[in-house]
């Protein structure tokens, strides 16, 4: 508590219980303007263990919750990577390349594209590390909506941006988890999947490095091992309907349409914009299963509760 100065230069001891000045007072200003009080109630609260089936309803409540913000982290983490994408295959000819049998090509995201001339690595890497950004973003902000707080899209850009390294951290160490799984195939791809599906979401939640977050995520899939593998073959399940309604659908008809395939491959470039929405919301199923997974395995649910007792 600071004291009052009277007018003749003396405090004033007689105020000297009321308080003029903090030292941290210009970053609380700084703070409120980036992060407010949450006004709204999360759709997770009050929050408590359910089914696989509502942790995938959940997710698209959440993605409703704050759509416009997490719509435009999605941009502005793939916009730029679709442009850069873009612009390596008109230099390396990889667009013309792809007018042959448009129609019929398997689908896949734009951002894994480009598998000539080395950089096609380099993009599944960037895709990835894009992914992870996101899942860390969506849960910090689920964190942040637990404790009444509500983080803007400059705020959370601004996280993302000092942890990003833990991202690369985290698809360096995933992609070491997956390598002991591909002797199973498809079925080993799935169970590795299931372990490490909501790894970025923990460490955005909980503000952990790469490794705590992969041990973290790790030992709570081991105790809840069903019911991630429902909620990851889930997750795929409902990205690739939306991916393939409201973008193999549309090529495939232009495609089977129209005798030249420039517009097909026109089609084919800004359907991968269906990411900006496909993306966000696997980041809120690996969010809303980061909860789950602590209700399930650590009584995550019924701590807050007693603390709120």
């Amino acid at each position: 508590m600071g004291a009052v100065w009277s007018p003749t230069g003396g405090p004033d001891l007689g105020a000297a219980g009321v308080a003029v000045a903090r030292a941290d007072a210009g970053r609380r200003r700084r703070g409120e303007e980036r992060s407010t009080r949450l006004e709204d109630t999360p759709p997770f609260l009050p929050l408590r263990s359910v089914g696989p089936g509502a942790v995938l309803d959940g997710a698209f409540d959440v993605l409703r919750f704050r759509l416009g913000r997490m719509v435009g982290l999605a941009a502005t983490l793939y916009a730029p990577l679709l442009l850069v994408q873009f612009l390596f295959e008109l230099r390396y000819g990889l667009a013309a390349g792809s007018d042959q049998g448009a129609g019929s090509t398997p689908f896949v995201v734009a951002a894994l594209g480009a598998t000539q001339n080395g950089w096609g690595l380099v993009f599944v890497v960037l895709n990835q590390l894009a992914l992870s950004l996101l899942g860390m973003a969506a849960g910090f902000q689920v964190a942040a909506w637990l404790d009444g707080q509500d983080p803007t899209y400059g705020t959370t850009l601004r996280f993302m941006a000092r942890r990003s390294w833990v991202a690369l951290g985290l698809v360096l160490l995933t992609a070491l988890f997956r390598v002991p799984f591909l002797c199973l195939s498809i079925l080993g791809w799935w169970i590795s999947d299931a372990f490490v599906f909501s790894v970025s979401a923990a460490a955005g939640g909980e503000g952990l490095g790469p490794w705590a977050a992969m041990r973290a995520t790790v030992r709570r899939a081991r105790h809840a091992l069903g019911f991630a593998m429902v909620v990851s073959l889930g997750g795929l399940a409902i990205s690739m309907v939306l991916r393939t309604a409201l973008w193999l659908g549309p090529l495939a008809l232009v495609s089977a349409t129209v005798p030249s395939g420039l517009l097909a491959v026109l089609v084919a470039r800004l359907g991968a914009l269906v990411l900006l929405v496909t993306e966000p919301l696997v980041a809120c199923i690996a969010a809303r299963a980061w909860l789950e997974l602590r209700c399930r395995t650590e009584g995550y649910d019924l701590e807050r509760w007693r603390d709120a007792r």
